[in-house]
């Protein structure tokens, strides 16, 4: 990292500014350190879309606890069966599950062969993600029309 900078992962930028600019509140909720959610999100310049960066370190308990998911969700002042998390990881699907929201699941090829089969629907690329999608995932999953 120190010699190359970050990976970039397709799309991502992207999609955070579509969501952001269709009016979404948006949340970073790591495992990670805040120090290292605060360099990456401002390595891609992408900062200033998240109104809530909330980490483990302040928590004590990772992903899976469902812990992380609901301190974003008081932060951003929603309920969290009003949120909707994407994840890459067997833990971060768990947490996000455990926390009561919906979870789209991102079959990240750097995450290794993950068990994804909690996620309420699986991507392969952040192209798709706009608002008109994640409002469609979200009504199918909480079965509304």
């Amino acid at each position: 990292v120190d010699e190359n900078g970050f990976p970039p992962i397709h799309g991502v930028e992207p999609m955070i500014r579509r969501l952001f600019e269709a009016g979404y509140a948006l949340a970073v909720a790591s495992s990670s350190p805040v120090s290292y959610i605060e360099e990456v999100t401002s390595y891609f310049q992408i900062r200033q879309y998240f109104q809530v960066l909330v980490s483990a370190d302040a928590l004590g308990k990772p992903k899976p606890a469902p812990d992380i998911y609901l301190k974003a969700a008081d932060m951003l002042h929603v309920k969290p069966a009003e949120c909707l998390a994407v994840e890459d990881s067997f833990n971060g699907i768990s947490s996000a599950k455990a926390a009561g929201m919906t979870c789209i699941g991102f079959c990240n090829p750097d995450s290794g062969n993950q068990d994804m089969s909690r996620a309420d629907y699986l991507i392969t690329g952040y192209d798709c993600m706009d608002a008109s999608f994640v409002e469609m995932v979200y009504a199918h999953t909480t079965g509304q029309p």
